[in-house]
């Protein structure tokens, strides 16, 4: 985002506009506000998101390398959802060990199948799959793939149900109370 500077100047019949750089926190703020624009913004820089997808309130995507961040269409992300696709750890290990491994601190993709939800302050960290037909717990911290058509919570998160079981316990119960 840039913000035009009423003093531009003309250089050789050309406009040239000066731009003011925002801090990251504003952005943090604007894009949680309106968080279709942070959606256009992280397929722009190149990570793929499906049409549909919706992210509700502040949702954090790791966009050191964008390309490796792919989300299918008709998903929900919700408030405090963090992605990752690296971690940063190898600083650490090289000052301990010296020389290390490339695999420390290697960024890894991320793919999130279609019409997935997942719950407040959840974390994806890097490598991580995500079937589709998914629900993903509050404040589960996902450290491995997930298939198709599950509920899966907890740190860190596991399968604890099949949708179709998740479904029928939830319809059956609200059918109870009607």
């Amino acid at each position: 985002m840039s913000v035009s500077n009423s003093n531009s100047n003309s250089v050789g019949g050309e406009k040239t506009v000066k731009t003011l750089k925002l801090p990251s926190f504003i952005y943090g703020f604007i894009y949680g506000v309106f968080p279709k624009f942070y959606i256009r913004h992280l397929n722009k820089i190149g990570a793929k998101i499906g049409k549909g997808t919706m992210f509700y309130g502040q949702v954090t995507i790791d966009e050191t390398v964008p390309n490796l961040i792919e989300i299918g269409s008709k998903c929900v992300l919700t408030n405090g959802v963090t992605i990752l696709t690296h971690d940063w750890i190898y600083p650490i290990l090289q000052r301990k060990y010296g020389s290390i491994p490339d695999v420390f601190g290697a960024s890894k993709k991320v793919i999130i199948g279609d019409s997935v939800y997942i719950g407040t302050n959840a974390i994806i960290l890097k490598g991580v799959t995500i079937g589709s037909y998914v629900i993903i717990g509050a404040g589960s911290i996902v450290t491995h793939s997930i298939p198709d058509n599950c509920v899966a919570a907890g740190n860190p998160c596991k399968v604890i149900s099949s949708l179709d079981d998740y479904y029928e316990k939830h319809k059956t119960e609200s059918n109870g109370e009607s």
